[in-house]
């Protein structure tokens, strides 16, 4: 009897010790399903656990050429035209433009009269906006020069003189248009542009990896007195790593904008803020 007693008290001796240590196995295990917070060492940060803030994927560059601040992006986002809020001959601020429309990354486009009026041809998608004789048009270069944008991602300047034009630039994928874009670099070449003038200059170009290039000087004394052609051409070649295929000068002067980050990015030209009757944007 007395025996009996001293097995079982020995018996549950033995379990309550097995209860107080587990077995190694069993402390692994919970070891990998609930590990134990560990604080960070005095002077370190503690790893975060949250995702990072989204950040934009683009970056402002600038650059000084004789004087004038030259601001430009690279993107890879697809370049869309928005006219003014009223028709194409209407003209609109570029934070209106930001704002309205939510863009990242906007560039005035094309040029426009002293009247106000849009122009040459501009059209987007099956909407034909208007299409001007070529030989009336202000600004153009060999009276030819519609700046044409297409769904796979290339530019060309081509004819629009008709709706007819346009209708078999649709068939060959031809997404918008706008008229009064100057080509200095077209085909990888250099497009000659008889004009030694000083101004203020906007202007999109894409380089052979197909990334776009978007930006805009100061002038007239603010942001230096301005650049010409030929020294803008030069001046973004060097600039930008890969070669470029296209460069067009956009409208220039008071008109030139660009908008990023949420502002205006280069020099108000004279002080300015003109209205624009069109932009190129692009969204992030």
């Amino acid at each position: 009897m007395f025996k009996s007693f001293c097995f079982i008290l020995v018996g549950l001796f033995l379990l309550s010790s097995c209860a107080a240590n587990p077995s190694a196995e069993a402390t692994q295990t919970e070891a990998l399903t609930e590990p134990a917070s560990v604080p960070a060492a005095p002077g370190s940060s503690a790893p975060e656990t949250d995702a990072p803030a989204p950040s934009e994927t683009f970056s402002v560059r600038e650059i000084t050429v004789s004087d004038t601040v030259v601001t430009f992006i690279g993107t890879n986002a697809r370049p869309r035209l928005v006219i003014a809020q009223g028709g194409v001959n209407a003209r609109e601020n570029i934070e209106s433009y930001a704002a309205r429309t939510g863009a990242s990354i906007l560039v005035n486009g094309g040029m426009w009269n002293t009247d106000g009026t849009a122009c040459g041809a501009t059209i987007i998608g099956d909407t034909i906006y208007q299409i001007l004789d070529e030989y009336a048009m202000h600004g153009s270069y060999n009276n030819n020069e519609i700046l044409t944008y297409f769904a796979d991602g290339h530019f060309e300047s081509v004819r629009i003189a008709s709706d007819s034009d346009w209708r078999a630039l649709r068939k060959r994928g031809a997404e918008w248009c706008v008229k009064g874009c100057i080509p200095l670099i077209r085909d990888k070449k250099d497009v000659i542009w008889d004009d030694n003038t000083v101004h203020a200059r906007s202007f999109i170009a894409q380089d052979v990896t197909g990334t776009y290039w978007v930006g805009a000087t100061g002038g007239s004394g603010c942001g230096g007195p301005g650049i010409k052609y030929a020294d803008l051409r030069d001046a973004l070649r060097e600039a930008i790593d890969e070669p470029l295929l296209f460069l067009y000068a956009l409208d220039g002067g008071g008109s030139s904008h660009l908008w990023a980050q949420g502002q205006k990015q280069n020099p108000n030209v004279k002080n300015e803020n003109r209205a624009v009757v069109n932009v190129i944007a692009f969204w992030e």
